[in-house]
């Protein structure tokens, strides 16, 4: 497992807005989103970290989805923080 690091510190404000624009240009039905584990928590790296996600996917269904492809083995809540705003699925 590699260690966990920050997409925003990673790259570039410039660099992420060039290629979200590639991908909304490519794929204009869908939303490009970044996911990352806080550092603190003890679930497992992810594997990936970037996802294509259909518009007309709600946030609910999205961590519904996200927590039964890569966490289906554990019983613990999932988070979506967006810009300071929190949504939570239980």
């Amino acid at each position: 497992m590699g260690g966990s690091f920050n997409f925003k510190d990673k790259y570039t404000f410039d660099h992420r807005l060039e290629e979200s624009r590639y991908i909304v240009a490519k794929y204009p039905d869908r939303f490009p989103v970044i996911v990352e584990r806080y550092a603190k928590c003890d679930l497992p790296e992810l594997e990936r970290k970037k996802y294509l996600v259909p518009g007309d996917l709600s946030v609910g269904q999205f961590i519904h989805n996200f927590e039964f492809q890569t966490y289906s083995a554990t019983w613990k809540s999932s988070f979506c923080i967006c810009e300071e705003h929190v949504a939570s699925y239980c």
